[in-house]
């Protein structure tokens, strides 16, 4: 279950500021992440915790929404660079008292991470850190309730031209077509409102060719610097993937239909994929028996081969891990980026549980970004090839070292970096 995100506030008339905005918007602020508050401080004058900070609002809130639309829509992905200055809520604090709180998009739901900041300066410190999950739409209106709450002061105040209100005014009136653009653009990691008019263009393009089904993992992990490119390889492999689509003989098409039935409510989604690896292991009867090679995943599956297809060329970057179709009855197609053999077959087994999940949507690309999508992909890929029962066998040590580790990923046929994933993420052992 997700948890609350919630904010109280309280104004303060505080004598000095230099800005009007500032001088208006002074405030006592508590952020809370259901009963925990983020904003719990010590003040190093009473040597007394207390929950809220007292901070001019107007900077805070003027960072939130110049960032608004990466805020909620810009995930994590391989080779983004800037990501944290566009997330860290310290970059928006202008040297008040802030602690550092990074919100990072899933997709339907947002990772909040925080911590105290390293600064001497202040006369407070904040207490300690946490992470957490909310869900996108809750978070979305409690911030929205946060900068009206500003704006509306602003306004009592006689302020009205600020940037803040612009930004807020343009947020607010966009319509459902130069909203999809903005999450699009966001999506990539760009500020819509501040694109040259090439760049809208090819986002504009990439809309227009882009199965809409794929729009949402494609924009999160795509590099905007070679995005023609990118979706030139996607619509070229989805291309293949339609005129070579191959007949999935064994039981594959029937645990599509069943899996399509589970109820994973309520769960998280790496428990998500951990459990469809579990279920699926069990139908097959191996237990936890290893499946080192393409051929031992071939014979779990039923079927000859491993239904990979290919495009004759590999696409640019590293934003891509694989694609799957099967909007054909019974027949279904693969296409994996990966050179090495264990990274293909980690690939493949990613493309394989969008197979069997997502049936509504026959298609679906497995990039490197950290959406909800992803991480159940991952997860299925890493219990299904090496499942944690195993490993806890294989190491009944609290600590292992760099050689056992190697010698495990040799048995399982995966790369030494899923192995470590895997002892983590189960606690299992710590690599020394």
């Amino acid at each position: 279950m997700n948890s609350i995100f919630q904010f109280h506030l309280e104004w303060e008339a505080v004598p000095g500021s230099r800005l009007d905005e500032n001088r208006a918007t002074w405030a006592r602020l508590a952020l809370y992440v259901d009963d925990q508050p983020i904003t719990r401080v010590l003040d190093l004058r009473s040597r007394g915790y207390r929950d809220h900070i007292l901070v001019p609002l107007y900077p805070l809130t003027e960072w939130l929404v110049t960032h608004w639309w990466l805020l909620f829509y810009e995930p994590q992905a391989a080779g983004r660079s800037g990501y944290n200055q566009r997330h860290n809520l310290r970059f928006g604090r202008e040297g008040y008292a802030f602690p550092d709180l990074v919100i990072s998009p899933l997709g339907q739901s947002v990772s909040l991470e925080w911590g105290p900041p390293a600064s001497e300066l202040w006369r407070v410190s904040f207490h300690a850190g946490g992470r957490s999950v909310v869900e996108r739409v809750q978070l979305e209106e409690e911030l929205t309730q946060l900068v009206e709450a500003v704006t509306a002061r602003l306004e009592q105040q006689g302020i009205t031209e600020s940037l803040l209100q612009h930004e807020w005014t343009a947020i607010q009136e966009a319509d459902q077509e130069e909203r999809e653009f903005c999450v699009a653009a966001a999506q990539l990691g760009q500020d819509p409102y501040r694109l040259s008019p090439e760049t809208v263009n090819l986002i504009e393009a990439a809309g227009r060719d882009v199965p809409r089904a794929w729009q949402d993992e494609f924009f999160s992990a795509a590099d905007i610097t070679r995005l023609a490119s990118d979706v030139e390889y996607t619509m070229t492999a989805l291309a293949v993937i339609r005129e070579q689509a191959r007949c999935l003989s064994g039981r594959l098409p029937e645990w599509r239909v069943r899996s399509a039935k589970s109820d994973c409510r309520g769960q998280t989604p790496w428990q998500q994929g951990y459990e469809m690896a579990r279920w699926l292991r069990l139908e097959t009867g191996i237990g936890h028996d290893p499946l080192p090679a393409d051929e031992s995943l071939a014979l779990l599956l039923g079927v000859d081969e491993l239904p990979i297809l290919d495009t004759g060329r590999f696409p640019e970057g590293r934003w891509l891990d694989a694609l799957v179709d099967a909007s054909k009855q019974d027949r279904a197609g693969f296409v994996t980026t990966a050179r090495r053999p264990e990274n293909r077959r980690f690939a493949f087994c990613r493309a394989l549980f969008e197979y069997l999940t997502a049936v509504n949507t026959p298609s679906a690309l497995v990039t490197t970004a950290r959406t909800e999508r992803q991480k159940r992909n991952r997860a299925f890929a890493a219990e299904l090839l090496a499942p944690a029962a195993w490993l806890r066998q294989r190491f009944l040590s609290e600590f292992i070292g760099v050689d056992d580790l190697e010698d495990a990923s040799d048995e399982l046929g995966v790369s030494s970096e899923v192995i470590h994933y895997q002892l983590q993420n189960h606690r299992i052992a710590e690599i020394v």
